[in-house]
């Protein structure tokens, strides 16, 4: 089976330390429940660009540059790896490729066959979204957290297992996405 993992929020806790990094820097005092939708302007006020500029900020920092893994994450992306063919499909720019894939290297080596990087978040204006390369690679399952790239992999035949989280909350879900709660529901789905 081909699976398909995001990163951010999926791998490795990204919401909360920007809303650290915002509460420190712009005296913001959000938490990651206030995050209550994947487009984060939607919670920081101001216009799109602020934020993204915001969060261009945030990739120069420290705290971006040593992000963590979730250690669920780390196990259970190692299980499946023995049984499957995992491939990494981000929203996150290209021009993080090169520190993304060092990460992925660093704390998931020799797991993942490709990382694919559509930027399309960052830069709507990107054509290609995940779910495009979902179908292209004929991926089986996608892992994700965004419940709008949920929907659009689904629309095109990929089922998603949407790690549960504030900004991705709906009444109903398409009969392909299936909602989980940690990478403990997610290796469930696979036994």
């Amino acid at each position: 089976m081909l699976i398909g993992v995001d990163v951010d929020d999926v791998l490795v806790d990204f919401v909360t330390p920007f809303v650290e990094y915002m509460n420190k820097t712009y005296g913001t005092s959000l938490t990651r429940d206030h995050v209550v939708a994947f487009d984060v302007w939607d919670i920081l006020g101001g216009s799109k660009e602020e934020a993204k500029k915001k969060i261009h900020e945030f990739y120069e920092t420290k705290s971006f540059k040593e992000l963590q893994p979730m250690q669920e994450a780390l196990s259970g992306v190692k299980y499946l790896s023995e049984k499957h063919t995992l491939v990494v499909i981000t929203s996150r720019s290209p021009h993080l490729s090169s520190l993304t894939t060092e990460w992925i290297k660093q704390y998931f080596p020799n797991t993942f066959s490709n990382i694919y990087f559509t930027g399309h978040w960052m830069n709507p204006e990107i054509k290609m979204k995940k779910a495009d390369v979902c179908a292209q690679l004929h991926v089986d399952v996608m892992i994700e957290d965004s419940l709008e790239y949920a929907q659009e992999c689904a629309e095109k035949g990929t089922t998603v297992l949407l790690v549960d989280a504030p900004w991705n909350q709906a009444y109903h879900l398409p009969a392909q996405v299936v909602r989980t709660r940690g990478w403990e529901e997610i290796l469930n789905y696979f036994k």
